[in-house]
This record gives structure tokens, C-alpha cells and sequence, in this order.
């Protein structure tokens, strides 16, 4: 198979996303709780508080609780 150059659309966006790569912009969804609310949230999780509450408390749904990690 021979192996095509981007046509000219993909060129200009790669450039345009290394340029603000570079300039330190950031991709993709902002994160919807803060960090020290994911502490906090992980210290009452393990403290027994279920899922469901510690969300409703944060505004957020369950499966964003259910996702969160401890720092490592």
C-alpha cells in the first residue's frame, strides 16, 4: 500500500495544535472537581460515606466518585 501524504486540512490542524501545545494550552475536558475536593472526597469514602453521598455533596454523579484514586 502506498502510504499518502495528509491532505492539506490535517497538515494545518497539527500544526495548529503543536503550536498551542507549545504554548501550553490544555486539551480536553477541565476536570470537575479540584483537587483538594478529590482528597476529600477519597478521606470520606474511606470513612464509610457511600458513594452516592459524598457525589450529591460535590455535585457530580456516582461514577465520578467511583473513578477517583488515591494519589499515588
Amino acid at each position: 500500500t502506498d502510504l499518502l501524504p495528509p491532505a492539506p486540512r490535517e497538515v494545518q490542524d497539527l500544526r495548529g495544535s503543536k503550536e498551542a501545545k507549545d504554548r501550553g494550552v490544555t486539551f480536553g475536558r477541565a476536570p470537575k472537581m479540584t483537587s483538594h475536593q478529590r482528597e476529600e472526597a477519597l478521606t470520606r469514602l474511606a470513612r464509610g460515606e457511600t458513594q452516592a453521598d459524598v457525589a450529591r455533596s460535590y455535585n457530580v454523579g456516582a461514577a465520578t466518585i467511583g473513578r477517583l484514586q488515591p494519589a499515588a
